[in-house]
């Protein structure tokens, strides 16, 4: 996920993440950007999970 690593770095509170983010796959040919999407697909749905969630504020099921 350099992607991220390098628009989190670019972030400011004038430019938020979201905006970095652009900037930075706008560097890239069309052909970077569907494994940019896939990677991020499969970290997202592997950290987007109700039990992680849950853990996260303070309210871990048993």
């Amino acid at each position: 996920m350099e992607h991220h690593r390098t628009a989190r770095s670019a972030a400011t509170t004038d430019k938020p993440f979201a905006e970095a983010l652009v900037d930075e796959l706008a560097n890239h040919t069309q052909f970077d950007i569907p494994g940019y999407e896939e990677r991020f697909g499969e970290v997202h749905g592997a950290v987007y999970r109700w039990d992680l969630w849950a853990a996260h504020c303070g309210n871990a099921r048993t």
